[in-house]
């Protein structure tokens, strides 16, 4: 990747951490590093947030589930990153857990619904029935 482009999706991730600022107020901290941006909610029952520029725009709340990559050249993606962090501040996801790996469920602001799921190492692979259905469920709560 070029030096001009990086800048450019720095510049992009920048915008939107500026309008995820907005959105949440003294209702969390975000933290600018190196690797992205963490998102703190003061609320200890909300999700936190991860954004981080490379390649493409990397969007993460949740523990194995919840990491979406998202191509910068996409306007329908860029209104996803949007429709994501907005659902976790609002309180509208949901995180299910199997064995070694969890999905989070986002609800857009209009009803429909997307979601990711993560997995952790080989045993991850292994098959679990049911999981999505009968996994413990954590409803996260609205940052404010």
């Amino acid at each position: 990747m070029t030096d001009e482009l990086h800048a450019e999706h720095e510049l992009v991730t920048a915008r939107l951490v500026e309008r995820l600022a907005t959105l949440v107020g003294e209702s969390a901290s975000i933290e600018s590093t190196s690797h992205g941006y963490y998102v703190e909610p003061r609320n200890p029952e909300a999700l936190k947030l991860f954004i981080s520029t490379d390649q493409s725009l990397l969007v993460q709340g949740g523990h194995l589930g919840g990491s979406w990559e998202l191509n910068y050249d996409s306007d329908e993606d860029m209104q996803l990153a949007w429709d994501i962090v907005s659902a976790v501040v609002a309180g509208r996801v949901q995180e299910r857990f199997g064995r070694r790996r969890s999905v989070v469920t986002i609800t857009r602001e209009d009803g429909s619904k997307k979601s990711e799921t993560g997995f952790d190492g080989l045993l991850a692979l292994l098959p679990q029935p049911g999981w999505k259905s009968s996994g413990r469920l954590v409803q996260y709560h609205p940052y404010c």
